[in-house]
């Protein structure tokens, strides 16, 4: 060492990095993935659809799902629809669930008589969705013909209180 010269200088250890922020649902590599697919939606939308129903049916994480049945339901095309559909009768039943609950946000006339179609195939959790899905959309006809046919008795409790919710009388 010499007078007068300060000796160098450790180098500095490294910061751990910080703990993340986000659940853990969150799959970056599937949730950048969905991200990137809903904005080539607008572009490319025959070729995104089947990636999302891929995603939607075989995802082993359920957020993951229920994010690309989002992307599908925020598209609004008829086609997007289908698949959500189709999810909503073939999926594992909480991507069924989720589905449902996708299904009965978007518009049309249609969309009461493919909930009625998902309902005659579905168990009772998926059931109750459907009537959740009708009661907000307001569908008095169908919560009234599920009212009369169902022979469990709870549900067909739960479609009586969401019909007079809904305004049926």
């Amino acid at each position: 060492e010499l007078p007068g010269v300060a000796p160098p200088a450790q180098p500095a250890l490294p910061m751990p990095p910080p703990e993340p922020w986000f659940g853990p649902e969150f799959q970056r590599d599937a949730d950048l993935r969905i991200q990137a697919l809903g904005s080539l939606m607008k572009t490319d939308a025959p070729k995104v659809i089947p990636i999302l129903r891929e995603i939607a049916l075989e995802s082993d994480n359920q957020g993951t799902a229920r994010r690309a049945l989002t992307v599908l339901a925020l598209s609004g095309r008829a086609d997007a629809r289908s698949t959500v559909v189709e999810v909503a009768r073939i999926a594992p039943e909480p991507i069924r669930i989720a589905a449902v609950r996708e299904l009965g946000r978007f518009g049309g006339a249609d969309v009461s008589r493919e909930l009625l179609q998902v309902y005659s195939t579905g168990n009772a959790p998926v059931k109750h969705q459907v009537l959740t899905s009708l009661g907000e959309r307001l569908e008095i006809g169908a919560l009234l013909r599920i009212a009369q046919s169902e022979s469990n008795r709870a549900l067909r409790e739960l479609a009586i209180v969401t019909l007079g919710v809904a305004g049926g009388r």
